[in-house]
């Protein structure tokens, strides 16, 4: 978890070992944006927060992953999972997607538990956030390859001089496979978007988001920079 004084410089909150512990270590922040799908379809149309992001990011819209629907929430397997989803929305869920399918449940717990969190801990995309402080611009290269590395960081130094150096500093305390370099850059360019994003009025994908069956946000928030 990364922080952003008031000042702009970054700060390391430790790894969040679950999202019931994120609530508490943000009671601070005024927003808190979290890489994990919160609101969630419930048919064939999907969400629109996700069609817009992956039209937005061009080359790499492939990092906007489907969202499964509520239903498959409470599938125990891989297999059982991707028929509530086929049934319900005509396609399979991927390997992928059924990868993080344990954090949004979690996730969607905590916050149909307590609803006053939905104001201050939203849900944004790391992509999508780098290309709305690149002056519009989607990144060019995968984030977990070199020159994908050192663009984000130039994107994130231009924003917040020292933010190379504050990477070092704590990738260089990490306990090895505690996180990556591309956890920690999407860490700190969600903590610079949330700053911006909250100066602007919080704007989101789409601009008016429609809410799920369980009545969250079907929403991406992103700076008003974001591409076009």
């Amino acid at each position: 978890m990364v922080f952003l004084e008031e000042g702009g410089a970054f700060r390391f909150g430790g790894i969040v070992p679950d999202f019931a512990t994120l609530p508490a270590k943000t009671r601070d922040a005024r927003l808190t944006l979290v890489d994990v799908p919160v609101g969630l379809p419930e048919g064939p149309k999907g969400r629109e927060c996700d069609r817009a992001a992956r039209r937005l990011l061009g080359p790499r819209r492939s990092s906007v992953f489907p969202v499964p629907v509520r239903r498959a929430l409470a599938a125990e397997t891989y297999e059982e999972a991707c028929a509530v989803h086929r049934e319900a929305s005509g396609r399979g869920l991927s390997r992928q997607t059924w990868g993080i399918v344990a954090r949004i449940r979690e996730a969607d717990g905590v916050l149909r538990g307590d609803r006053r969190l939905e104001a201050r801990i939203r849900e944004s995309h790391p992509e999508l956030c780098f290309a709305a402080l690149n002056v519009r611009r989607p990144m060019e290269h995968p984030k977990r390859e070199e020159p994908g590395a050192a663009e984000r960081r130039g994107v994130l130094e231009r924003r917040a001089p020292g933010a190379g150096n504050f990477a070092d500093r704590v990738l260089g305390k990490l306990r090895r496979g505690a996180a990556g370099e591309d956890d920690l850059l999407d860490a700190m360019v969600l903590a610079r978007a949330a700053r911006e994003a909250w100066g602007q009025g919080v704007p989101t994908l789409p601009e008016t988001p429609p809410r799920d069956t369980a009545g969250l946000r079907m929403e991406m928030v992103c700076p008003m920079s974001a591409p076009r």
